[in-house]
């Protein structure tokens, strides 16, 4: 029978018992640390290291979206471009074409207004006369009721001397004018001699007329007439 008292494996330990100390260890003797396991690695090998997590990549700053307080350098020099060409066209039209256009159109507008004032100041100048001769107030009977339905009744006899009448007219001669005086002188049994632009030749029994016209005469409107 062994020395060791056989502990009954039924009983029950008791919680607030003192544990007794190993009979394996001699009395007075520290105690033993605990033996760390023993690693199966042959001597000699050192241990792998621990490999950490691999850590992302720096993300990259990304560049501020357009319309969100970012402005491409390029849109801004297309829009400096646009404003300048828009302000350099509207001085220009203001400054430089509209003043020269108006500037070509008033002197056009004065250049005729002198040229028809010149011949209604000649006209308003001239003083009108009744013929003295028989041959003249013949010519004048029948003569100036013609002149006066071609020119709107803005004719005056200005001059006699001797076989020569001398009328002026109010407004430019045209060529046109010419036809009209001719036209009415047939209605009187008048037959056309000669005709041009600028001079008519009259017969009639006993009778010539030469009349010429100062057609397109921008100082002085007048008619003469020879007998």
């Amino acid at each position: 029978m062994n020395g060791n008292p056989t502990q009954d494996p039924n009983a029950q330990t008791d919680p607030n018992a003192t544990p007794q100390p190993d009979s394996s260890t001699p009395e007075g003797a520290a105690p033993q640390p605990p033996t760390q396991p023993e690693s199966n690695m042959p001597q000699g090998m050192m241990p792998a290291p621990t490999q950490q997590p691999a850590q992302p990549p720096p993300q990259a700053a990304q560049p501020m979206p357009k319309g969100q307080g970012g402005r491409s350098p390029l849109l801004w020099i297309l829009l400096v471009i646009l404003i300048l060409a828009i302000a350099g066209g509207a001085v220009y039209y203001f400054f430089f074409y509209k003043k020269s256009t108006t500037t070509t159109t008033t002197t056009t507008s004065t250049a005729t207004t002198n040229q028809t004032t010149a011949v209604e100041t000649y006209y308003n100048q001239a003083t009108a006369i009744e013929p003295t001769a028989d041959n003249s107030k013949a010519v004048d009977t029948e003569l100036f009721p013609i002149l006066q339905g071609v020119f709107d009744q803005n004719v005056k006899l200005t001059d006699e001397t001797g076989p020569m009448l001398t009328y002026v007219i109010k407004r430019v001669i045209k060529s046109a004018d010419v036809t009209s005086v001719k036209t009415e002188l047939e209605k009187l049994g008048y037959t056309t001699a000669d005709s041009s632009n600028k001079q008519l030749t009259m017969t009639k029994v006993g009778s010539t007329w030469v009349i010429t016209f100062a057609v397109d005469n921008k100082e002085k409107a007048t008619i003469e007439i020879t007998f």
